[in-house]
């Protein structure tokens, strides 16, 4: 499936983030580098994707997420998203020094996980050394499970990405190339006509992968401070 979306993103002339999960799946480290040259980039997402990441102590964390960084090489540019954005303070103690930008919450979710489950602002900050960056658009698989047709889809995300174009935030879409998630080409289709609009539009600038990167690592000015379960919120500290 990676393959067809990454295609669908490069007929537009644009790259992705990939974050790997490095240790359950097949993967070949030379048609990765191919796909880095085409200027793609890649992170980790964990080794196995059994959804215990953010449960472990923080020491078996980081072992964790060395391990992951060890398989990709040279090809990891030192991002990192938990799996199911399942966050702990045990999590951050274990990711901070080896991580430099975070993917792992959301601006503010809508029904899933459950409502308010993000650090409640689209825009990036700073958590220790890393640079936190939420998810700024619904899921994919957010909109999928509630149903909606691919015209509802769309709509939803032009009226939020305006919304965010209307206050200054980055639009950061986050899409699955999984079963059940944008697996199918009607879904990758979906999603190629959401970035034609966003590349047509005068209002948005799609960067490279490397460019976002830095722009976001530039606009994170606010140091985030903890909520009580010791991950990433909203207030200055």
């Amino acid at each position: 499936i990676l393959p067809r979306l990454l295609a669908a993103e490069e007929a537009l002339g644009l790259a992705s983030l990939v974050l790997m999960v490095t240790h359950r799946y097949a993967w070949d480290p030379e048609r990765l580098a191919r796909l880095a040259e085409r200027g793609h980039r890649f992170g980790v997402h964990d080794t196995t994707h059994d959804n215990t990441l953010a449960y472990l102590p923080f020491e078996r964390v980081r072992a964790r997420i060395a391990e992951a960084q060890r398989a990709l090489g040279r090809l990891d540019c030192g991002a990192f998203r938990a799996p199911a954005f399942l966050r702990s303070r045990a999590l951050y103690q274990g990711i901070s020094g080896v991580i430099s930008v975070d993917l792992s919450s959301n601006d503010w979710a809508l029904l899933w996980p459950h409502p308010g489950d993000g650090i409640r602002s689209p825009f990036p900050g700073r958590h220790s050394r890393m640079v936190c960056v939420p998810t700024t658009l619904p899921r994919d698989g957010e909109l999928l499970a509630l149903r909606l047709s691919r015209g509802e889809r769309l709509a939803i995300y032009k009226r939020k990405a305006e919304q965010l174009w209307r206050v200054g935030a980055p639009v950061i879409i986050l899409t699955h190339p999984d079963p059940t998630f944008t697996d199918s080409d009607e879904r990758i289709a979906a999603y190629a006509e959401l970035l034609q609009w966003l590349v047509g539009s005068t209002r948005f600038r799609v960067p490279s992968p490397d460019g976002c990167l830095e722009d976001l690592s530039r606009r994170a000015t606010v140091c985030l401070g903890e909520d009580v379960d010791g991950t990433p919120g909203a207030r200055a500290g």
